[in-house]
């Protein structure tokens, strides 16, 4: 089984400054999933966006197989996914951080907005990623 190799840089076509990727959405609140090459990866990425309040939750999904284009060649491997709630605006800082842990030299870290979601889980996702003093 061929092992995708680490990604150079991340696209930023969804940067949007200060309030985040333009496409939030009406919460504010985004959904991160992050493709990794195993559950060790995975599971530290996923602690380190908890543990620096870059994420309120993560979900640590079974492995899966992906196919992709990497360099002209098509690969054929097992990822094991991970996807995170946070805010909106924390999106630059979660992807660094998951590209600091991250071994691919282009992981895949995308964001997609969270159109709705119960006020108390979104008050509950801004109050766990809200920095402490």
């Amino acid at each position: 089984m061929a092992s995708r190799r680490p990604l150079r840089r991340w696209s930023r076509g969804l940067r949007g400054g200060a309030s985040g990727p333009r496409l939030a959405g009406m919460t504010g609140l985004i959904l991160l999933e992050i493709s990794c090459p195993d559950r060790a990866t995975a599971e530290r990425i996923g602690a380190a966006l908890l543990a620096r309040r870059l994420a309120a939750c993560v979900h640590l999904g079974a492995p899966f197989r992906s196919l992709y284009r990497w360099k002209g060649v098509v690969e054929d491997a097992e990822e094991a996914p991970l996807a995170a709630v946070t805010r909106a605006e924390l999106f630059e800082a979660a992807a660094a951080a998951a590209r600091e842990l991250h071994p691919y030299e282009t992981p895949g870290i995308l964001a997609l907005p969270l159109a709705a979601a119960t006020e108390d889980y979104a008050a509950w996702v801004r109050e766990e990623t809200a920095p402490r003093g």
